[in-house]
């Protein structure tokens, strides 16, 4: 899993978007935010369930390794 991903991720859990089609909402309101920050060019938005196995596929060791 990329950094890019993993701080997308913690940023919208930090922002309150707990559950994975409220955090696919966040993205896909945001997304041109998000791709001017990351320079996403993704050609087609993840699916909630893209964005639960990623979620769920990310360890806290993982995570603190980004912000070290």
């Amino acid at each position: 899993m990329s950094k890019k991903t993993k701080l997308k991720t913690l940023y919208s859990k930090s922002a309150k978007y707990e559950f994975y089609r409220k955090i696919h909402k966040f993205i896909v309101n945001h997304y041109d935010t998000l791709d001017k920050i990351f320079n996403l060019n993704w050609k087609r938005m993840p699916t909630y369930t893209s964005i639960r196995n990623i979620i769920e596929g990310t360890s806290a060791s993982e995570l603190e390794k980004c912000f070290r």
